[in-house]
């Protein structure tokens, strides 16, 4: 016991004094030394020691595996999977065991086995390109035939058909046998064929070379005596592209005509009044027929417009009156056929009516916006022709001739009415003249001898209108105005009218009275002649040119009388003294005029003053006279007598002729005087007019010196 407690304080002495070195010591270790290594699974230990001997432990970590590459231990197939493992690249161990997938088979070429036929099936295989595997097998359809040539076994001819059969390009096997239509392979003599009789081309025409020499033209008849004419494709080897202008003109006894293929145009005149053709056969290349080609060929009554054609002249069919029905191709551009009518190929313009139709009446389409030159020339079945508001432009001559035509109205878009649209329309007696219209240009009515009725719905507009004249003078017949269907009698001008045009209301012989307001500053001499039954011309008193003196129309000056209204009954007229000239016209056609007294203030009479006053018997003519004018006393049949007094100078042409009354004509200064046709010569033929008898004579007969201007030095 003694010992063991010696031994424990001895254990305590050495602790203490451990404690007590250690306490006044720091320990410096040296490097650290690997003891043992560590491993990819294992820890490995690592020590240090101090210089008073102290060691220090530590434990170093497991490194851990590390993966080196895959090992194939079995190949996959395009089949088969294959096997494969990987070990740690340090210490070799097994890490992971995997498959591999079958890689599947890769496409190959296709390799034919048997190749297809026109008529039989193939086949193909494709095999793998790595295991060469055959992997799919397909058929291929049969080519079939591939046509080749038509091959001719038996030619045709004209008389007799032929054959011919068709192979396989590939494999030659016959595929179709046809006949074949019989030919125009025609054996010519003389112009016929010696095999079937066909008449080839009629021989005996003229021809013309063409300037290029490559062609040649039709120019004449010849020597060809054939009534049915057929031009041949070629002549002398040459093609046939021309038949020239007035070839066949004339030529009464031609039937038909037979123009080929070859012939490009057709000339001016070319089968001008050839009166008994009634059939033409036109060839797919012309392109232009020129102007009057077929013009009255009388006994045409059908023909058709190929499609080549584009240029049609609109005198081509004139005077064809008996023809019904135009028919174009429907492959043409630029013309097409509706009822037998032409129009453009949009339908925009009327271009050619069938003037043979028997039809009286006639709708112009809605869509037509123009209608062309001579589109109804000479249509004497048309009673009535309805014109939509559509049409804007009416060509000159479209109607002219239409001599059946009694009625038309004008549509509100025309503006111009040209020349001769109207002409020669001789039965037509009324006219609708809508506010849109601003001309009309001349003849447009010419040979309207039957026009007494017109329409209009604004008398501003109607004294607008330039070229009145070209419809109020078409015809010396009595017309009657109306305003709104109402007849015109008392016309009253509105305000706004600062004009009244020539001839603007000649004729209008229901007209009793016309009032004229302050605005107008000009009245033509023409505007109210002939209106037979005018009493009465009023002027407003503010009018700075014109006035009114006892309902007649005189100058704001009073000198000079303008229009006598020839509706008055007087018999007698004194001309007021203030009066210096008798204007143009002024009495012209006064029937009931008989004596006219024309004071010494007078110094003219102008032209046509007392034109066709056929009552007048006396006129004392004043005695400050110098001229008298052209036409001034002509047709006053009732006239026997008058004296020139010696103040006249000149006298107009036809100033007296057809005064058939005239008996005597006495001249106060019968010296001097000479004639001559031309106006204001100064020398002339001399004449002594000391025979009263004589100089009536002269004066009055167109044998004599009626025609001739009068002129005394």
């Amino acid at each position: 016991m003694k010992k063991q407690t010696l031994v424990i304080i001895l254990l305590v002495v050495l602790a203490i004094s451990c404690l007590a070195l250690t306490a006044c010591h720091t320990c410096e270790f040296g490097e650290w030394t690997v003891i043992k290594n560590a491993t990819c699974v294992d820890a490995g230990l690592k020590e240090r020691i101090c210089e008073c001997g102290v060691k220090e432990t530590e434990v170093i970590p497991a490194i851990g595996h590390t993966a080196g590459d895959w090992i194939t231990d079995i190949d996959s197939s395009c089949t088969q999977t294959g096997v494969k493992h990987q070990v740690c690249s340090k210490c070799n161990t097994i890490l992971e065991i995997d498959s591999m997938s079958a890689e599947g088979h890769i496409e190959g070429d296709w390799i034919f086995d048997m190749l297809p036929t026109c008529t039989d099936a193939g086949s193909k295989h494709q095999a793998c390109s790595l295991c060469n595997q055959i992997i799919a097998i397909e058929f291929i359809q049969p080519t079939g035939h591939l046509a080749g040539d038509w091959i001719i076994d038996i030619e045709s001819t004209c008389v007799q058909q032929g054959s011919k059969h068709q192979t396989c390009a590939t494999c030659g096997t016959i595929l179709s046998i046809e006949s074949v239509e019989k030919s125009d392979n025609h054996n010519d003599k003389d112009g016929f064929c010696t095999l079937c009789g066909y008449k080839l081309y009629s021989p005996g025409l003229e021809y013309t070379l063409s300037d290029d020499n490559t062609s040649y033209i039709v120019s004449a008849i010849g020597s060809c005596t054939d009534t049915e004419i057929v031009i041949p494709l070629t002549h002398k080897g040459k093609p046939v592209t021309a038949i020239d202008h007035k070839a066949f003109s004339n030529c009464s006894s031609l039937i038909t005509i037979t123009i080929p293929d070859s012939v490009i145009s057709v000339g001016k005149y070319a089968f001008y009044n050839c009166s008994g053709l009634m059939g033409i056969t036109i060839g797919n290349s012309v392109t232009s027929i020129d102007k009057c080609a077929f013009n009255n060929c009388s006994s045409l009554t059908n023909i058709t417009i190929p499609n080549s054609i584009s240029q049609l002249d609109p005198t081509v069919f004139l005077g064809c009156s008996n023809l019904t029905n135009i028919e174009v191709d429907s492959n043409n551009q630029t013309y097409k056929s509706m009822d037998g009518n032409v129009y453009s190929s949009d339908g925009k313009m009327l271009l050619f009516y069938a003037a043979g139709k028997p039809n009286t009446t006639f709708n112009i389409p809605s869509d037509v916006t123009s209608i062309g030159k001579y589109a109804f020339h000479r249509c004497s079945n048309l009673l009535s022709i309805i014109i939509p508001d559509s049409v804007s432009t009416i060509n000159p001559w479209a109607f002219y001739g239409c001599d059946n035509l009694t009625s038309i109205t004008i549509p509100n878009s025309l503006r111009v009415i040209e020349k001769n649209v109207f002409g020669g329309c001789s039965n037509l007696t009324s006219i609708v003249i809508p506010d849109s219209v601003t001309s009309i240009v001349d003849s447009a009515f010419t040979s309207c001898e039957s026009l007494t009725n017109i329409y209009i719905t604004d008398i501003a507009a109607w004294c607008n209108i330039s070229g009145l004249s070209n419809l109020m003078c078409c015809a010396p017949v009595s017309k009657q105005l109306y305003l709104n269907n109402e007849l015109v009698t008392e016309l009253v001008i509105p305000d706004s009218v600062i004009s009244i045009s020539e001839f603007a209301f000649l004729d209008c012989s229901r007209l009793t009275s016309i009032t004229i307001p302050a605005g107008v500053t000009s009245i033509d001499y023409s505007a109210f002649l002939r209106c037979d039954s005018l009493k009465s011309i009023i002027v407003d008193t503010n009018n700075p040119n014109y006035q009114s003196i006892d309902g007649n129309l005189y100058s704001k000056d009073g000198k000079t009388l303008i229009q006598y209204a020839i509706g008055k009954t007087d018999e007698s007229v004194v001309v007021p003294s203030d009066v210096t000239s008798i204007g143009d016209y002024a009495f012209y056609n006064c029937s009931s005029l008989a004596n006219i007294v024309i004071p010494d203030s007078v110094t003219s009479i102008g032209d046509n003053a007392f034109s066709y006053c056929s009552a007048l018997a006396s006129i004392t003519i004043g005695n400050s006279v110098t001229s008298i004018g052209s036409y001034a006393f002509i047709g006053c049949t009732s006239l026997t007598s008058i004296t020139i007094p010696s103040s006249v100078t000149s006298i107009g042409k036809e100033a007296f002729f057809n005064c058939t009354g005239l008996t005597s004509v006495i001249f106060k200064d019968p010296n001097g005087w000479y004639v001559t046709q031309t106006e204001g010569a100064t020398s002339g033929t001399s004449l002594t007019l000391t025979d009263a008898s004589q100089n009536a004579t002269f004066l009055s007969s167109y044998s004599y010196y009626s025609p001739y201007y009068w002129y005394k030095k």
